[in-house]
């Protein structure tokens, strides 16, 4: 197993009484940062609170370090489903919320969208929003879920000497996939208009700094390119290879036109391609078994669960502007019991009564 390195507190006291149990744990040094899932917790407790005592700090300690397992574990197995070859279908959220409930309807994996995230801010997706702040929802929607995450991460948030920064927290946040692409700032969605690139060896550079910054090789590297639009299908083909040559692990086909454009990625791009099926129309909608039939490993629907979700808010607050109550809309909303079922009231519930929370 791979150790984590981080560092001691440096008093005695604590090496005497916690280094036995840290090294029970496999923990060589240790890192205090990030919010630990209620999953982790469960397993500090009931492993640890009966063999140690002292600053409970210890127990956030082995937290962290069961969760970076975690997560590694995750990106290993989503790395080997790859490998299957068969298509992976992987809708958009962008939340706690919408992440738990892909989860419960099946999916396999999922993708936060940076649109759809953008919208939850009530901003367009023009490279508004910072690094620190994606990385916080995309840490929100890794500890909601046990489910691989592919994150949106713009271009990177500036220069190559960024997207270290970037890889390195994306990394700390537990997502699985960090997807880069070669828009120059300021970042457009890629279904916007009036958008540029940066020229092709300085996005090799970011995904040759994205692969040394990553400290488990199981992290996946996406890349993106805008460019056919722009510069035409064979200029981004050209990229794409250059991407591809870099180490990219994967590559996300943007605007490309048909599925015979589509075709030409997968047969020309020596690394796995993702398609994007995405309501904006700016690429023709393909069917899941005919991607599969052409070779496409991800299929991304980063806008469907967001665009439906504000469609249904929108139509809920009119009635009740319209009529003052919203009694007869009791049979199409999600039911009370369920969202808490849903949200993990019971776990909370379990909690207060063994550890003696009084309410």
């Amino acid at each position: 197993m791979h150790k984590k390195a981080v560092n001691f507190y440096e008093y005695p006291k604590f090496k005497e009484h916690f280094r036995p149990t840290l090294e029970t744990h496999e923990i060589d040094l240790v890192e205090i940062q990030g919010q630990p899932s209620r999953q982790a917790q469960a397993k500090i407790h009931k492993v640890t609170t009966d063999k140690i005592a002292g600053p409970a700090r210890v127990l956030w300690v082995t937290l962290r370090y069961l969760l970076q397992r975690r997560n590694s574990n995750m990106r290993a197995q989503f790395r080997r489903r790859l490998e299957e070859g068969t298509i992976v279908v992987v809708p958009g959220v962008v939340d706690g919320l919408s992440a738990k409930i892909a989860e419960q309807v099946g999916f396999e994996a999922l993708y936060m969208t940076g649109y759809g995230v953008a919208a939850t801010f009530g901003r367009p997706d023009v490279g508004l929003l910072t690094m620190t702040e994606t990385v916080a929802r995309a840490a929100q929607i890794v500890d909601a879920v046990q489910l691989p995450v592919i994150v949106d991460a713009d271009d990177g948030y500036g220069n190559a000497l960024n997207v270290i920064r970037t890889v390195r927290e994306f990394e700390k946040a537990g997502v699985a996939v960090v997807q880069l692409e070669d828009q120059a700032y300021p970042k457009k969605c890629g279904s916007y208009p009036a958008k540029r690139v940066i020229a092709p060896e300085e996005m090799v550079g970011k995904i040759k700094a994205a692969l040394d910054t990553r400290t488990d090789p199981d992290l996946l590297i996406m890349a993106r390119t805008d460019a056919a639009p722009i510069e035409g299908l064979d200029a981004a083909i050209e990229r794409a290879v250059l991407y591809a040559e870099a180490g990219a692990d994967l590559l996300l086909a943007m605007r490309y036109c048909s599925e015979d454009e589509l075709k030409r990625y997968v047969i020309e791009v020596p690394i796995p391609i993702v398609a994007l099926n995405s309501e904006s129309l700016t690429m023709p909608l393909i069917s899941v078994s005919q991607l599969d039939a052409m070779g496409i490993r991800i299929v991304l629907f980063p806008l469907t669960a967001i665009l439906c979700s504000a469609y249904a808010i929108r139509g809920a607050l009119q009635e009740i502007k319209k009529h003052g109550i919203q009694e007869h809309l009791l049979d199409s909303m999600y039911p009370w019991a369920k969202m808490n079922e849903l949200t993990g009231l019971k776990d909370v519930e379990r909690a207060e009564e063994n550890y003696g929370v009084k309410n």
